[in-house]
């Protein structure tokens, strides 16, 4: 988890020093993550649709957010 919200950091700063030409523009991301350990019990899981979840979240929270799903959290 830590090396994903690492990744999360570095992806908006990416993001964020972006210029087209001359000008300069405000890009700004959401991101959801997930981290888990794949298994036979949840090969079949939609980890994408917590990966969703989570990043809808994001989005709610405001630009430049990320968060990290929680089961415990879920709809």
């Amino acid at each position: 988890e830590v090396a994903a919200i690492s990744l999360d950091n570095s992806m908006m700063q990416a993001v964020s020093a972006i210029k087209l030409a001359d000008t300069s523009i405000k890009i700004t991301i959401s991101i959801g993550v997930k981290t888990v350990l794949i298994t036979p019990d949840n090969l079949h899981h939609d980890h994408l649709n917590d990966v969703e979840e989570a990043m809808m979240l994001a989005k709610k929270y405001g630009r430049n957010q990320y968060v990290v799903f929680d089961q415990n959290q879920a709809r």
